[in-house]
């Protein structure tokens, strides 16, 4: 197989599988990012475009990532849900990944 008969076979399974999962479609705005991100932190996938880009249990995730020579992404979660737990503070959590790109 070339690279060029390689490379579209994997985009195309990409669409196939990301629309089998209901994750959306890949090519929209770092939409493959937002889901390699959640399946590489161990979180679901989100299957909507708007609100959350996945989730840790029932804790929405934002990621945000830059590219540079690698992919560095963060995530950060707000329990602003849990106001009464915790005493009307939000509390933020960042993790990161860094990936050779």
């Amino acid at each position: 197989m070339t690279p060029e008969q390689e490379y579209c076979h994997l985009f195309e399974r990409m669409y196939d599988l990301c629309k089998e999962q209901e994750w959306g479609d890949p090519g929209s705005y770092a939409r493959s990012r937002e889901i390699y991100m959640a399946i590489k932190f161990g979180h679901q996938v989100a299957t909507t475009y708007s609100g959350a880009d996945a989730f840790d249990g029932d804790i929405p995730l934002e990621y945000k990532s830059t590219i540079g020579k690698k992919l560095t992404a963060t995530y950060n979660a707000s329990f602003g849900s849990l106001k009464s737990l915790l005493m009307s503070k939000q509390i933020i959590l960042i993790s990161e990944l860094s990936l050779n790109m």
